[in-house]
């Protein structure tokens, strides 16, 4: 038998939601199945037909499937042309097709300040945009903005089924350019400077050159004499341009010079290190060399050494100047000691010991007291007794001291009586 079916067409919005009911004269459900638009498919043996499009409110389609077996059906959005829904019985197939709606053309964009840009819009038979206070008409597809700051457009848009539609489109301002550029600067003679420029997308450096690439934003400096230079910078969206300018000055390397107070000998096992014409220096080679980066440092070596002095300005430029110290075994061995000392912490004379006698291997440095005790003693020739043993401050008065040293001069034997005054 043959069902009857009661069956209407329904079109509706995309942004609305829709229901239809289908009924028979008979008793029990119906089967619904959603088919998509295509070539033709067998359904239950038969073939069903294909279309190149929908007719009317009918159509063909393939790829079905069950979506539910019931007497009432929700709408589903289906495919560009809109949702269709086929409900099929023995050899009754029909097939509604709903509406799809009106679009938008327009992307978002960026503009030039002081330009305007054309909105497009398609798919209604009636248009209303907003804000129109910067459009030239607001009631039709493709109207002509000039926004003064980032603005977004609506767009309302009433298609043949008398549905609204609604889209976005954002218009953004290019700001203007950040142009920048480095400051003025010195360098030493030799040297290189990387120049900066910022805010296009087109550089031009003149002169160019002593530029590795006057094309570039960054371009790396290897100037002969003091300049100045120029660079045009451009923005290929809205031409915005200008030209800056920086002063490269060059810089004389300082003059240094090295001297030295004297050779070492054995009466001299020490001498000291004199610099000028720079502002800070280093010294080399540093062994022997009791501060490589003082001025005027005192030196204890046993074999003659040529030292590089390495002078900066205040600019950051260097010179260098050479100085050598001969070291021979003339005289007799000098190795003095001092009587007596303070050691109150005042930097004068606060320790007891053999610092100054230059480049020498202790074999013993030991100081006594009255009774015959070692209140000191050691093999670092940079040690020195400061008045304590045991962490305790030792009394005044009269100490005994032991030294027993190799110099390159030779052997050092020295004992002798030493006051510890408060």
């Amino acid at each position: 038998m043959k069902l009857l079916f009661l069956f209407s067409t329904v079109l509706f919005c995309l942004s609305a939601s829709a229901q239809f009911t289908v009924s028979s004269n008979t008793a029990g459900k119906l089967e619904f199945v959603e088919l998509e638009y295509g070539i033709g498919q067998k359904v239950d043996g038969t073939t069903v037909q294909d279309k190149a499009s929908p007719t009317g409110t009918r159509g063909w389609l393939e790829d079905y499937m069950i979506i539910k077996q019931t007497d009432s059906v929700p709408m589903v959005r289906k495919a560009n042309f809109g949702t269709v829904y086929i409900i099929k019985a023995k050899d009754t197939v029909d097939i509604a097709v709903f509406s799809k709606g009106a679009t938008s053309g327009s992307n978002d964009t960026l503009i030039c300040a002081n330009t305007s840009v054309q909105l497009t819009a398609s798919g209604g038979i009636t248009y209303k945009w907003s804000p129109a206070a910067t459009l030239n008409n607001s009631t039709i597809p493709g109207p002509v903005a000039t926004p003064s700051q980032l603005t977004d457009y609506v767009v309302e848009m009433t298609d043949l089924n008398n549905c609204v539609f609604r889209d976005t489109i954002r218009v953004a301002l290019k700001p203007y350019p950040d142009f920048g550029i480095s400051r003025d600067t010195s360098i030493c003679i030799g040297s290189k400077v990387k120049l900066n420029a910022r805010g296009g997308d087109l550089y031009q450096w003149t002169p160019s050159v002593s530029l590795d690439n006057p094309q570039a934003a960054s371009p790396l400096l290897t100037p002969l004499i003091s300049s100045t230079y120029n660079v045009y910078v451009k923005d290929n969206l809205c031409s915005y341009d200008t030209t800056m300018t920086v002063q490269v000055s060059l810089a004389a390397s300082p003059n240094i010079f090295a001297a030295k107070l004297a050779d070492i000998d054995c009466q001299n096992p020490t001498t000291q290190l004199m610099a000028s014409g720079a502002t800070s220096y280093s010294w080399a080679p540093a062994s022997g060399v009791d501060d490589a980066r003082k001025q005027n440092p005192v030196v204890a070596i046993d074999s003659t050494t040529t030292f590089v002095l390495t002078g900066t300005d205040q600019n950051g430029c260097s010179g260098k100047d050479t100085v050598t110290v001969s070291v021979t075994k003339a005289g007799l061995p000098l190795f003095v000691l001092p009587n007596a000392f303070t050691p109150n912490n005042d930097g004068k004379n606060d320790c007891f010991g053999i610092k100054r006698w230059g480049n020498v291997d202790i074999i013993q440095l030991a100081v006594y007291n009255r009774w015959g005790q070692i209140v000191f003693e050691t093999k670092n020739p940079r040690q020195c007794w400061d008045g304590s043993y045991k962490g305790q401050r030792q009394p005044a008065g009269g100490y005994i001291y032991v030294i027993k040293a190799r110099s390159f001069c030779g052997d050092i034997v020295r004992k002798g009586n030493l006051m510890l005054l408060n």
